[in-house]
Order: structure tokens, then sequence, then C-alpha cells
């Protein structure tokens, strides 16, 4: 079955799905916010600790500060879906919001990232795919893929496409200024506090975030994004909720029901998956991936069939 036919025997069902309404949004994105600064101000605590238990905590909260960052990134993604809130001014209000803090630019992610649903794979028009195709993700995922794939953000070598500052007005004048604003903010704490600075704020955005961005990437399309069928291009990972709420936060493991329905907001993703399973063709890719057998055989489950 293609995902076409997925498609038509599950749109009516998956069509009219719930957005959040204005409050619950406003307090969803104010729980990344709150949880962000809230790890600074512990982490600053930390800084300049003596023993081994500091040095944990502070890696520890690096990594929180940068899922969570990862968490306002998976809402500038959903907002320019129009999933995140009811209105669409409102999406795009909370959008223009998330990409200040992390220092990108809404409308640019929404028109590029347009051309990846539209044009998956395509090594022209898909706009996403053209900052990956110089990381191999469309090749077989092998034993030497995946721990170059692993290496890479480790290395820092990553850094060349996902580098996320982009400090253009395309979003208005205000959020151009409020980005400025930010960045001396930053400046500013780097003058006052440069360990704090530099442990909770730049290696959380700059190293930690985008790597997690880079094995997201891998983990929705490593090995299939060539394929001519959505059905078979992208892939799920479904995890144990705890690791799921640290490293999806906001659901993105379910990334190949996402891609056959982009309209679906994300909190009906676990319910839309179980529905999905009910069908032969979806319930027979493995959402569970398994390790490689072999060193050409590609990855169980990873490798389109």
């Amino acid at each position: 079955m293609s995902a076409k036919n997925v498609r038509r025997a599950f749109r009516q069902e998956f069509k009219d799905l719930p957005r959040n309404g204005l409050w619950r949004a406003t307090t969803v994105f104010a729980s990344y916010l709150l949880a962000i600064a809230g790890c600074i101000a512990l982490g600053a605590q930390l800084v300049g600790q003596p023993g081994a238990a500091s040095a944990l905590g502070i890696a520890a909260l690096a990594v929180v500060i940068a899922t969570r960052l990862r968490g306002l990134n998976n809402i500038v993604h959903e907002c320019s879906h129009y999933t995140f809130t009811r209105s669409i001014r409102a999406n795009v209000m909370f959008g223009r919001i998330a990409a200040v803090v992390l220092l990108g630019g809404f409308r640019k992610y929404e028109r590029e990232h347009a051309t990846h649903h539209s044009f998956l794979g395509d090594h022209e028009q898909d706009k996403d795919f053209e900052n990956l195709q110089v990381f191999g993700i469309d090749q077989p995922v092998t034993w030497g893929s995946l721990v170059r794939h692993l290496a890479t953000p480790i290395l820092g070598l990553h850094l060349r496409r996902y580098f996320p500052v982009d400090l253009s007005f395309e979003d208005g004048r205000a959020v151009g200024l409020a980005k400025l604003g930010l960045l001396g903010a930053v400046a500013l704490g780097a003058w006052l506090a440069p360990w704090t600075t530099l442990l909770m704020v730049l290696v959380p955005y700059l190293y930690v975030m985008t790597a997690i961005n880079y094995w997201n990437d891998c983990v929705d399309h490593a090995g299939l994004i060539a394929e001519s069928d959505d059905l078979y291009a992208s892939r799920n990972l479904i995890l144990p909720l705890p690791l799921r709420a640290l490293l999806f936060p906001r659901n993105d493991c379910f990334h190949l029901v996402h891609h056959l329905f982009p309209s679906v907001p994300v909190q009906h993703l676990p319910a839309c998956h179980r529905r999905l399973l009910s069908e032969p063709a979806y319930a027979a890719l493995n959402h569970r991936p398994r390790l490689p057998k072999g060193q050409s055989a590609g990855l169980v489950g990873w490798s389109a069939p």
C-alpha cells in the first residue's frame, strides 16, 4: 500500500483533530522558557563548585537546556504548519517569538520547510534536504554510516550547515531588534558571568542543540529520504515515555505520522500512530529499530523494504 492510500483511508478521521487554545498554547510555550531559565539559574550555582558531582550536574543541565531549546524549535515547526494553536495569527506570533529565542527566522523556516513536504528528498527543491546532502543522509544505514552520523556532531562537523543564528529582519523590525537585544544580553552575560554564559547558554545552544537537531534529522530520514513513496521515506522512533519527553519533547519521534498527515497537531500523533497500526502496510514497518545485521545489510526497519 502507498502513502496515498493510507492518507485516503484515514483522512476524514484525522481531519478535524483539535488544536491548542490560546491559553494552553501560552502555557506550553511558557513552560519551555521557564525550564530554560530555571536550568540556567541552577547551573549558575554549580559553576565554579569543585568536584565531579558539580561537573556532572552542569553537563546534565546543558543537555536539558538543549532539549528545551529543541522543544521551542519544534514549536516553530508546528507554527509553520499552523497546528500549534487554533488562530493563524497566534501561530505566526508564537513562531516569531520562539524564533527570537533561537535567534532564527520564522518566515524563512516556514518557506523552506514547505518544500520539504512538497518535494521530499528532491536534491534541488527540498531545501531541508539541501542542508543534509553533504552528510550522506540519503545513503543506506550501515554500521559505518551509523558511526559516522554519531561522530559528526561530536566533532562539530555539523556546524557548517547547522549554525542556527539568523539576524535578518524578515519577520519584522520588532522581531529583528528583539534578536539583537537578546544577543546583547548574551554578550553582557559573557562579560559579567563568562563561565555561566559559556556552559549554560552557548554550549547548549550552539553545540548540544545543533547536535540533537542533526541526530533527529538522521532518525527521521537517514537511508530513506530518496524513496519515492512517503510511506517509506520517513520513520518513527518509538521510545519509552521518559526518553521521549527528554529527547523528543513535542512528539517529533512520530515523524512518519507527521509526513503522512502534516496537519495533525503533535499532541494527537501517538493516538494517530496507534490507529494507523490497523493498516497492515503501516504496521509492517519497524517502529522500534533494531541493530544492523551485517556490514551492508542496512539497519533493520530503517531501510526501505
